[in-house]
């Protein structure tokens, strides 16, 4: 217990049960609580152990540190009676049969302030005390009560079936408050997440009354805690616990009678929280609704894992067939990134003529694959800069089933091969390799056949020069019912005519 050096960073601290009831447990201290600790209900922490008076202690923070009183005799800390004085990193506080450890955090910037785009609201000086705060691991699930085990489990069930059988991270969230609010009838739901690219917390799903966004209120206390802690907070009366207090600043001003908050978390890191609260009802949940809740963030972040690592693995894979086509197409310079902005275009078509995200991701993959078998084409005749003679030409045209071979030999892709082999057919049947006619051949070909046309258009020779707009134009109206499909140049005009049909970045990630 030193006097120290007043800094203006604002530090938070934290009480570990090292001995004694609620062992191994850990209390957050925010920078300007005040904290009262002992074994009256009245007490911020409650600690119920032989020879600790209702009121042993205080706790206040002043910004750069906390400042430790003792309330009633027995106390010491690092086995020294002290009345009070500053606390230190390391100080371990004993009384009766409790001891704690006060360990400082350093100073962060917020993880819950402008990016998280809600009004964040704080306990009034610690007078809003949670009725149970602490960490769920998963065998306390199995001790919830009787009445609230049907519930635990049909929940649970509910969203493993969905989660099993989706693969839109946004989807499976939505799914799972949407779930919380069904089972604990909540009036309100939200799922704070961390935003990978600025490392900020921010909403990803926000369910109210009528979907209202604006002016949203939740508890500053609870969230920060909850995703710094890892632990689950039940609060059952906040109003009740404010109502002599001043309403600015404070859950009573926002009208939060009960909340529920526990962490989001995968088998490594605290990815966020999910949190539901009433404005309604005193009491509104109990514990086996924390349990339950906790129950359903546990399986949020599992899901969430399970779908980055899936993304991971697929953006792996794209990866190293992006780099097997640009080195194919570095053999000749007018050709370079023709693949990519080809099924970009082709995305975007599809889009606009309402195919499935399925269908959106086959046409990706073809896309990317479509030209694989020119691996198989002598590079004299893929770069000769003037016209090809017969047997050349015959040579060009064996690239369609080349690539077809090569795409159906790897698992879980064989059927791309089909699209693989058809991309040069027409709608006329005057295409190769089988002179399929009209419909007969198949839809992302049809697509594939209009964006490779015009990226060809649009894109200089060494034998010719690009296209201007209006001869684009005109060549698809000609083109319409004979080489391609008329549907697909309808859309293409359509997305052209928006001015849509570019090949930005955001059509060559994951998911479609």
């Amino acid at each position: 217990m030193e006097a120290v050096e007043t800094q203006k960073a604002h530090k938070a601290g934290r009480l570990e049960v090292e001995l004694g009831p609620r062992q191994g447990e850990r209390f957050l201290l925010q920078p300007f609580d005040q904290v009262k600790v002992g074994s009256g209900p009245e007490c911020n922490i409650p600690l119920e152990a032989q020879g600790l008076a209702a009121q042993q202690m205080q706790i206040v923070g002043q910004g750069d540190g906390f400042l430790f009183t003792t309330l009633a005799d027995g106390v010491t800390v690092n086995g020294e009676p002290l009345p009070s004085g500053r606390l230190q990193d390391g100080d371990i506080i004993t009384a009766g049969d409790v001891r704690l450890r006060f360990s400082t955090l350093e100073p962060q910037r917020s993880i819950l302030d402008e990016a998280c785009g809600l009004d964040l609201v704080d306990f009034a000086d610690g007078l809003v005390r949670p009725q149970m705060r602490r960490r769920i691991e998963e065998d306390d699930l199995a001790t919830s009560r009787d009445d609230h085990v049907q519930g635990l489990l049909k929940a649970v069930y509910d969203v493993g079936a969905m989660v099993s059988g989706e693969s839109s991270q946004q989807r499976i969230l939505d799914g799972i408050v949407e779930k919380a609010l069904e089972v604990l009838q909540a009036n309100r739901g939200f799922l704070i997440l961390r935003n990978g690219e600025n490392d900020q917390f921010e909403p990803a799903v926000i369910r109210t009354p009528g979907q209202k966004t604006e002016g949203l209120a939740l508890s500053r206390t609870v969230l920060r805690e909850c995703i710094e802690e890892g632990t689950s907070i039940l609060l059952r009366d906040a109003l009740t616990d404010l109502q002599a207090q001043p309403a600015h600043g404070s859950l009573f001003r926002h009208g939060i009678r009960s909340a529920i908050c526990v962490p989001v978390e995968s088998k490594k890191e605290i990815l966020g929280a999910l949190y539901v609260d009433n404005t309604a009802d005193v009491g509104a949940f109990d514990e086996g609704d924390m349990h339950l809740l906790a129950a359903l963030g546990r399986m949020a972040g599992l899901a969430l894992e399970r779908v980055r690592l899936i993304e991971r693995q697929d953006r792996l894979f794209y990866g190293v067939i992006r780099a097997l086509v640009s080195s194919l197409e570095a053999k000749d310079q007018y050709t370079r990134g023709h693949t990519e902005r080809v099924t970009a275009y082709a995305l975007i078509i599809a889009q606009e003529m309402g195919l499935s995200q399925a269908h959106l991701q086959e046409l990706r993959l073809a896309g990317l694959l479509h030209d694989i078998g020119k691996i198989g084409v002598p590079e004299a005749i893929l770069c000769k800069p003037g016209k090809l003679t017969p047997d050349e030409l015959e040579i060009m045209r064996r690239h369609p089933d080349i690539g077809a071979d090569i795409v159906q030999n790897i698992e879980g892709i064989g059927e791309i091969a089909k699209v693989v082999r058809h991309h040069q057919e027409k709608w006329d049947g005057s295409g190769y390799p089988a002179g399929l006619q009209g419909e007969a051949i198949p839809l992302l070909d049809r697509i594939l056949a209009v964006a490779d046309a015009y990226d060809a258009m649009t894109s200089s020779r060494a034998y010719r020069r690009n296209f201007s707009e209006e001869e684009v134009l005109a060549e698809f109206r000609r083109c319409a019912g004979h080489q391609f499909d008329p549907q697909v140049v309808e859309a293409f005009f359509r997305v052209y005519a928006r001015g849509a049909l570019v090949a930005p970045a955001k059509y060559m990630q994951l998911p479609v």
